[in-house]
């Protein structure tokens, strides 16, 4: 059985696998684990062929070890360096202990935020009681991608810290790819997301550009037609600016939405005017009250989790409301004219 002793080893063996890992090494700073350039002054990169990539479907674990399947499609090479690699750190060295006290004090929660969080904020899955296949599926969930329309575990790459306003990981014909220059800590956005689901999907509160409303069903008071809006801005058009619009799909008087901007703390004026150039024309008449009524609906939602996590105190708690904190703060960077205050 391979095992590794250091990142030297680590790296050496992830090279000889066709990685590449140029001008990077592995720091620990304030706790926090890390990849940092070698020589700031130099570009960095950072490869995962696509042979070392393993799909999420074909782990499992073994005596508490994460470990590849018998039957998967990998060669045995791979096998060995991926379980060695997954022995060393990622799944061994705090992954799996980060997920289970995460867990643990989400279902720990009282009984007045779980079941708010359960009612209005998606979180039934969150909310059971930890099992080790909970873990796992959590911790796959938080260290995959998608290449070539299938989610992979791509090791060393994975363990690029996130950074809201950073470039992505790049799905690329040979593999998974991560280039360019850092003066500091190498970081990479691990895909969109707000600051509430950065913290639902992840657990940790960030402050990322944009607000997406949460999920909701939405119909004029005549109800002459449906609206359903959801929260899955992977599924989106590329804009110049590295701005994204939804996909939206029509049939017969139903309406359904994949994302919308409610909130942008870089422009403000953006997400009025995606509103107005990509769905308004979609909704028809009488549409113009949408873009506030939603973004009031979403205000009040979280206004009221502070409000019932009031007078409770706790590592989670703290990082829930400063996901909220961090939600409302974009969600209120919004306007509607032309009128700038001078």
């Amino acid at each position: 059985m391979q095992k590794f002793d250091s990142w030297d080893e680590v790296l050496s063996a992830f090279r000889e696998l066709g990685g590449i890992a140029d001008n990077v090494c592995f720091r620990e700073v304030n706790g926090r684990r890390g990849v940092f350039p070698v020589n700031p002054a130099l570009p960095f990169s950072l490869f995962v062929p696509e042979q070392v990539t393993v799909s999420e479907n074909d782990v499992h674990l073994v005596d508490d070890r994460l470990v590849v399947k018998q039957d998967a499609q990998v060669t045995p090479e791979v096998r060995r360096f991926f379980e060695a690699y997954h022995a060393f750190t990622s799944w061994s060295d705090g992954g799996k202990e980060d997920i289970e006290s995460f867990l643990e004090s989400i279902y720990e929660l009282p009984d007045q935020i779980k079941n708010l969080l359960e009612s209005k904020f998606y979180f039934t899955d969150l909310l059971e009681k930890p099992t080790s296949e909970k873990v796992l599926k959590r911790f796959i969930s938080t260290r995959r991608l998608l290449h070539k329309n299938k989610q992979v575990l791509f090791p060393v790459l994975e363990l690029v810290n996130h950074g809201a306003v950073k470039a992505s990981f790049e799905s690329t014909e040979r593999g998974v790819l991560l280039q360019g220059s850092s003066e500091n800590e190498i970081l990479s956005r691990y895909c969109l997301n707000d600051s509430w689901m950065r913290f639902k999907s992840y657990g940790f509160a960030n402050r990322e550009r944009w607000a997406f409303s949460d999920p909701f069903n939405v119909s004029p008071r005549d109800g002459s037609l449906k609206i359903v809006v959801r929260n899955s801005p992977e599924e989106c058009v590329a804009l110049p600016n590295g701005l994204v619009a939804p996909v939206i799909k029509k049939e017969n008087n139903s309406i359904d939405i994949s994302f919308i901007i409610v909130g942008d703390r870089t422009d403000p004026a953006i997400p009025v005017r995606l509103f107005r150039d990509r769905i308004q024309k979609e909704l028809g008449a009488g549409s113009d009250e949408f873009f506030e009524t939603l973004s009031y609906m979403n205000r009040m939602k979280f206004l009221e989790l502070l409000r019932v996590c009031d007078g409770y105190d706790s590592p989670v708690i703290s990082m829930l409301k400063t996901a909220c904190h961090y939600q409302l703060e974009v969600l209120n960077n919004i306007w509607f004219g032309n009128w700038v205050p001078r």
